[in-house]
């Protein structure tokens, strides 16, 4: 299984992380830090392009590939897995 991610610079990227784990962007990169370096995981791929397109692209170019995108962005005909809900104050 492969895993994208957002470039560094997508606020979706962010918010992602903000909504879903309750970290943001440098707490994320050193959890991805010390895993890669202890051998246990690999970071997830950043896709080159700021772009639903570049992520759909580089989803259909193989099986077995999860990335994550607004709700709204989202093809219809795309396999959903998970929706982060927003939380209600």
């Amino acid at each position: 299984m492969e895993l994208s991610d957002w470039p560094q610079s997508n606020s979706v990227r962010n918010e992602f992380y903000q909504k879903l784990l309750g970290k943001d962007l440098a707490q994320m990169n050193a959890y991805w830090a010390s895993l890669s370096f202890s051998g246990k995981a690999r970071p997830p791929k950043e896709i080159n392009q700021d772009s639903i397109e570049a992520l759909v692209l580089w989803l259909s170019a193989k099986r077995f590939r999860i990335g994550y995108a607004p709700l709204s962005l989202i093809p219809k005909d795309a396999n959903i897995l998970y929706i982060v809900q927003k939380e209600e104050l």
